[in-house]
């Protein structure tokens, strides 16, 4: 694992070329970035930015300290992760849990046959999965929805 560590976050690497962007080492972006403040006196906090890690300490911690604040904020982050991202074995317990509900609530009213899932079970299924990749539904400006119908009366 590669550490960038810098008094204030703004400038590269010690060990980066004098040209590279901040946190930058010698061979490539690092995974954390160890940001130490004058100012923070007892707290340790985590957070990703981009594609990496940036850990904030007080600057009074010594190496030690910081290799187990680094060490203990990267597993609170990653067990976070796993609590935010269902995987897709996750999710389609979710489905079948979600459809056997349906099915309990208005199984008496429906014909012995193969019913599709409804589209609102459907979409929320979709949409935790859209959520889990860090992604969402997007919804159309009028100009796409006034465009999508002069489209479709093409078609």
């Amino acid at each position: 694992m590669a550490v960038a560590r810098s008094g204030n976050g703004t400038g590269p690497a010690p060990d980066a070329p004098a040209d590279a962007p901040p946190g930058a080492v010698a061979d490539g972006p690092p995974a954390v970035e160890v940001r130490r403040s004058g100012r923070r006196r007892r707290t340790v906090s985590a957070y990703r930015e981009g594609g990496r890690t940036i850990v904030l300490i007080p600057a009074r911690f010594t190496k030690a300290e910081e290799r187990h604040w680094v060490d203990t904020m990267l597993g609170r982050l990653a067990a976070g992760d796993r609590r935010r991202r269902p995987d897709d074995a996750e999710l389609s317990a979710r489905a079948r849990a979600l459809s056997a509900r349906y099915l309990l609530q208005h199984g008496r009213d429906m014909a012995p046959v193969v019913h599709t899932l409804p589209s609102e079970i459907d979409e929320g299924i979709a949409r935790e999965k859209l959520k889990a990749l860090g992604l969402a539904i997007d919804t159309l400006t009028q100009a796409q929805e006034t465009f999508l119908q002069a489209w479709e009366a093409f078609a």
